[in-house]
């Protein structure tokens, strides 16, 4: 009797440690972090207006100027970002990313329904519109998922940038490979799945992207390399693939198994996260064993500081801080810095941007087949 009931304290016991470590995990900065590599991924779709940009051209039966007029709302969507990073600053993250999920599938989906002919005689503007709202809320979650991770982990904002960055551009070729797994070569069908695929992995994660309590890790550096092995091994495992794809014709379960080996690997962040929440949890425990407030490797750093140190006074607007400092929002908006960086941005990526919606008509007025031209994007957003 006595050893049964041992047996059972001990069973519920450890099923409430399993029940406190995956809350721990899921409310933790590691899986946010892992969760935000996914959003980022799923966020490179603008990247492949090229492919679909056909299908449109012959349902409006119009020239390359108009294509030309409706990529043009396409970019000043997906790259007009000044309002969103005002609603980071004064709405939760869920929120936004909730909206996000919902303006992109109704932007993507009209323009889906205008193309296979269930919306008659649909205008330039019809597209220009829902184009712009649909690039407008990959944007809107750009924003967010870069403002709170920069805020997760302020001490490693260059590798952070660089990550979250590395995926978005990894998104174009990731989505690819996923879509020839379900709809073939349709590049119609391509459409709808940009309406849906992204809105359902923004809003699955919707909730565990957020600002935690920030911990620093004694080998948090170590940890990021480890990340970027991955990004690395996963853009040149699908630029192999996309090399191959050009000499070997793949089959519809062919391009599963691709689909399958893709999701692996993008889902290996998950047990490097794990594994980091466990190392937390071990240190917490022996914190709570020996009775101490704080751990020689974890320094907890409160956060109504983190809190505090974001506000924006108005007051201090033209009061800017050094070079190298935190700006606010405001701060940043009057700075001749900003002004200079945007100028460079739109310089500079404005002609990629040009380059790279008219990639599809480019290749087609060559010659080059599909398959050719969707090989030529996929490397170049890897790139």
């Amino acid at each position: 009797m006595v050893v049964s009931t041992i047996n059972i304290y001990h069973g519920r016991t450890g099923t409430v440690e399993f029940s406190s470590f995956t809350r721990q995990v899921l409310g933790g900065r590691w899986f946010s972090l892992f969760a935000s590599f996914l959003v980022m991924t799923s966020a490179g779709a603008f990247y492949l207006y090229s492919h679909f940009s056909k299908d449109i051209k012959e349902t409006l039966q119009c020239d390359q100027t108009t294509l030309n007029k409706i990529g043009f709302y396409k970019d000043i969507g997906s790259n007009i970002d000044i309002f969103s990073v005002l609603l980071v600053e004064i709405a939760p993250s869920w929120v936004l990313l909730v909206i996000c999920s919902a303006v992109n599938f109704i932007g993507y989906f009209k323009i889906w329904q205008g193309v296979v002919g269930k919306i008659v005689q649909p205008s330039v503007e019809y597209f220009c519109f829902y184009i712009a709202m649909g690039g407008n809320s990959q944007i809107l979650a750009n924003s967010v998922v870069l403002v709170t991770c920069v805020r997760n982990f302020p001490e490693r904002r260059g590798v952070i940038l660089g990550l979250l960055k590395g995926f978005l551009g990894l998104g174009a070729a990731v989505l690819s490979q996923i879509y020839l797994a379900i709809y073939g070569h349709d590049t119609k069908s391509l459409i709808l799945f940009t309406a849906w695929f992204p809105s359902l992995i923004t809003l699955i994660f919707a909730f565990s992207i957020k600002e935690v309590k920030i911990v620093k890790h004694p080998h948090e550096f170590r940890v990021f390399i480890q990340f970027l092995c991955i990004t690395l091994i996963l853009a040149m495992f699908i630029i192999v693939l996309t090399i191959i794809q050009r000499i070997v014709q793949f089959d519809q379960s062919a391009h599963i198994i691709v689909m399958i080996a893709i999701m692996g690997l993008l889902i290996l962040p998950l047990f490097i996260a794990i594994r980091e929440e466990m190392v937390h949890w071990n240190l917490n425990k022996m914190t709570k064993l020996e009775k101490c407030q704080t751990s020689a490797s974890i320094i907890s750093y409160s956060s109504s500081t983190l809190q505090h140190s974001r506000n924006s006074d108005l007051s201090n607007i033209f009061n800017k801080p050094e070079r190298g400092d935190d700006y606010t929002i405001l701060q940043g908006f009057f700075s001749i810095d900003m002004l200079l960086i945007c100028l460079t941005m739109s310089i500079g990526i404005g002609s990629s941007l040009t380059a790279m919606d008219n990639l599809g008509q480019i290749g087609e007025s060559q010659g080059y087949s599909a398959e050719s031209i969707n090989a030529i994007v996929t490397i170049i957003s890897i790139f």
